[in-house]
Formats: structure tokens, C-alpha cells, sequence
């Protein structure tokens, strides 16, 4: 089974990377503005956060926590594991 993003998804996630980008440069993010230097630092800071700020991230940033290529759509509480 491949792992990798269909083009549309693939398109998806840039496009929110891009505006998460953005809000980071404006210091309207959880996330660390650093991450808004590249996609890699981008990604890190992401998941920094996800694991020492989730609550906050999913409050205020909930189309990144329900549109991230890892998830594929699903939602799922942080601290939970996939059933199956």
C-alpha cells in the first residue's frame, strides 16, 4: 500500500502550509513563527506543537489539525490511538 499524498491531497496540504505560513509570519499562530522559514522547519515546528500545545493548536487552528497529510482527513484527539 503506497503512503504517499494523491496530487489533489498533495495540493491540499500545500495550500494549507501556505496559509499557516502566512499566519505565522503575521504572529497570529500557536506555532512558533520560525516554522514560517521554510516547509521543513514548517513541518518540525508543526509537530512540536501538536505534542506541547495540542489543545491549544486544535482550538485555534483546526484545519491543521484535521487536514495534515498523517491524518488523511480522520480526526483523531491527541493522545489516542488508531483503533484497527
Amino acid at each position: 500500500m503506497s503512503r504517499r499524498l494523491s496530487p489533489a491531497r498533495n495540493r491540499e496540504w500545500v495550500k494549507l502550509m501556505a496559509k499557516e505560513m502566512d499566519r505565522m509570519r503575521r504572529g497570529k499562530s500557536v506555532m512558533d513563527d520560525y516554522g514560517a522559514s521554510d516547509p521543513a522547519e514548517f513541518l518540525a515546528v508543526a509537530v512540536e506543537a501538536f505534542f506541547e500545545s495540542a489543545l491549544e493548536l486544535r482550538r485555534r487552528h483546526r484545519e491543521s489539525t484535521t487536514s495534515s497529510p498523517s491524518t488523511s482527513g480522520r480526526t483523531r484527539r491527541p493522545g489516542t490511538t488508531r483503533a484497527g
